[in-house]
């Protein structure tokens, strides 16, 4: 399943060290993206796949490749007019986005590992009910994951906890 990575650690990928200044929670107001394409080598944002503008061609011909064979998937599935306009509003939104969030930490993130007490009841939930997952309901058009190509399904806590109420 095609996965487009978090805002921040794009912002992170593409600026360098400049997201740091951008995103820090010490600012007050966030400083104006760039609308201009980054490039900073062989690897990074609007390479592999468009996170703020499309690919170059020049710059990455497997990378524009795979998102044309990815984007004739959704067009086959429903249109292109469906699928471009979700395609303008996913870009537009990852180039707001990030200036609109807080960051609870220095860089933005922590990496840490789930504690046993949240882990272990999730993982006994998921067990216990994998079987009732259902597909998950995409709207017309929607690019954020190839759902077309495979099909991503949920296990509904709120279905489950209803329906352990009625019972």
């Amino acid at each position: 399943m095609l996965f487009f990575p978090v805002c921040f650690f794009l912002s992170i990928a593409s600026i360098g060290s400049q997201a740091f200044n951008m995103f820090s929670s010490k600012q007050k107001e966030p400083q104006q993206l760039s609308i201009e394409p980054i490039y900073t080598g062989d690897y990074g944002v609007d390479i592999s796949a468009p996170i703020h503008h499309y690919i170059d061609q020049h710059k990455s011909p497997l990378g524009k490749q795979r998102y044309e064979d990815m984007i004739k998937g959704c067009y086959t599935k429903y249109s292109q007019y469906e699928c471009d306009a979700t395609e303008r509003a996913r870009m537009e939104m990852n180039m707001r986005q990030c200036a609109t969030q807080h960051n609870y930490t220095e860089i933005g993130f922590k990496k840490m590992k789930t504690p046993a007490s949240a882990w272990e009841p999730l993982i006994e939930f998921y067990e216990q009910h994998k079987h009732e997952a259902k597909p998950e309901n995409w709207p017309k058009g929607n690019t954020y994951v190839n759902h077309w190509d495979s099909p991503s399904q949920m296990v509904g806590t709120v279905i489950v906890a209803l329906s352990s109420i009625d019972g």
